[in-house]
């Protein structure tokens, strides 16, 4: 980064020197999306059909870097097209990718890719921690997603997942834990 910006003060003495009266100045600023410090921000919020946020990002163009407020998961969707590639964050690790219900990566970490099949328009990306609340005052937390799609879809909408109810983890526990003991039971038998 340090040799770049000699560069450019190397190349602005140069034009300084050579013609002054005309020398322009020009500050270079990468497109949004290039990078997870530079991603692109929703266009719209609006709520979706589980009561969460739902964030809306117009004519999004594929290998860009989206980054709406953090939440524990989102349901990415795009109109037209399918979802080629979703790279994680820096930031985080230990998520989970889901397409239809199935999780299809249980151990996205950061900076890994995972690769779509063909077809897939919707995917659940959960496990974002520590869980994080975008509506708290201060609130400054990015969690980028890199993503690759098909076609050219007019939105794409990122809708926050609930974070589970803790007596719904206590129930699965209880049926696991019940299947469990009758496996072992008729395997005594």
């Amino acid at each position: 980064m340090s040799k770049i910006v000699a560069l450019m003060f190397a190349a602005a003495l140069s034009v300084l020197h050579t013609a002054p009266a005309q020398a322009v100045f020009a500050i270079i600023v990468p497109p949004p999306g290039s990078s997870q410090g530079n991603p692109i921000m929703p266009t719209a919020v609006t709520v979706g059909q589980n009561g969460q946020p739902r964030f809306l990002f117009s004519s999004p163009a594929p290998r860009n870097w989206f980054d709406p407020p953090t939440v524990y998961g989102f349901r990415i969707s795009i109109d037209a097209g399918a979802f080629t590639e979703v790279r994680a964050p820096s930031t985080f690790s230990n998520l989970a990718v889901v397409v239809g219900g199935l999780t299809v990566n249980p151990d996205l970490d950061a900076n890994q890719s995972f690769f779509f099949g063909s077809n897939v328009s919707s995917f659940d990306i959960v496990g974002i921690a520590p869980l994080l609340d975008p509506t708290v005052p201060g609130f400054n937390t990015a969690f980028p997603l890199w993503l690759d799609f098909s076609g050219s879809p007019t939105t794409m909408q990122w809708e926050a997942l609930a974070i589970p109810e803790a007596s719904t983890t206590a129930m699965m526990l209880l049926g696991i834990a019940g299947l469990a003991f009758a496996v072992r039971r008729r395997q005594a038998a």
